[in-house]
């Protein structure tokens, strides 16, 4: 999980950045604002269940017991 937060720092910031800047160039443009902020919020919300559900999977994989 921390490589998608590390992931998204590294280029989830820089694209919320220039979505905002965009904003602010053309503030009449809000629709476009809004939805580039929710598409990147949402990108890192499905990467961090993307992750959480694989962690488990892999536990799931490794555990002792269901390997007896």
């Amino acid at each position: 999980m921390i490589k998608s937060i590390q992931q998204f720092e590294e280029s989830g910031i820089k694209k919320l950045e220039k979505t905002i800047e965009s904003f602010m160039k053309n503030p009449k443009d809000i629709a476009s604002f809004v939805y580039g902020i929710r598409d990147e919020v949402v990108t890192l919300g499905l990467e961090l269940i993307k992750k959480t559900l694989e962690d488990c999977n892999q536990t799931l994989r490794d555990s002792a017991k269901r390997k007896q």
